[in-house]
């Protein structure tokens, strides 16, 4: 695949796409000092009806470098994300990322996370989570669960959906349309039925003349 041909699959993706941003601090649940507990991140991405995809760097606690030591808490991450229910302005989210972390004997970072999701207006949403991150290295690994609360803005009037809310709609459309085939002298509840309504009455007009 050449460049050209790249441009051109990627250029409707992200047409259709709404810019966010987004700050998420987190604290582990294990034991130990508020700095070594804490960590935060933020992250830039792109909305796609009910996914996203986001670039994160963050880092995984603040804990002060020891003197001649290199920062190995910093990390880049790339953040998958899908919204799976949603009702009304809450919605439940699942996070799969993988990413990397600078100058750690554990240097590979996966991350599972799920959340609940506010979403007051078109711009804001805040998101309640909880999830577990998993540090491997070549001789070592480890895990730590943790929670936090993220603030995520888009930079456009956002139309995020959900997998289960699509698929009720289409299942409330396909039972309407049932009901008028199978119900025709039913008198019709709500706006979209009056056309076939009105075609039945019109078939099964009699002529007095």
């Amino acid at each position: 695949m050449n460049l050209k041909t790249l441009i051109i699959v990627l250029l409707p993706l992200v047409g259709f796409s709404q810019t966010y941003v987004s700050v998420m601090p987190s604290l582990y649940t294990g034991a130990g000092s508020f700095a070594q507990r804490s960590s935060c991140d933020f992250e830039i991405g792109k909305q796609w009806d009910a996914f996203s995809a986001g670039l994160d760097i963050g880092k995984t606690s603040f804990v002060k470098k020891q003197r001649n030591a290199k920062d190995s808490t910093w990390d880049i991450e790339l953040r998958p994300n899908l919204n799976i229910f949603q009702q009304g302005k809450f919605t439940n989210t699942l996070t799969i990322g993988i990413g990397y972390i600078f100058n750690s004997s554990q240097n590979i970072l996966t991350e599972f996370t799920t959340g609940i999701e506010y979403t007051p207006n078109k711009h804001f949403s805040y998101n309640w989570y909880f999830g577990t991150y998993y540090f491997t290295g070549n001789s070592s690994a480890s895990s730590n669960n943790f929670f936090g609360v993220s603030v995520m803005y888009y930079f456009m009037e956002t139309t995020r959906k959900s997998i289960f809310e699509r698929e009720e709609k289409r299942e409330k459309t396909k039972a309407t349309k049932t009901r008028l085939y199978t119900e025709p002298n039913r008198e019709p509840t709500i706006r979209s039925e009056w056309p076939y309504q009105f075609q039945n009455m019109k078939n099964s007009t009699i002529s007095l003349g």
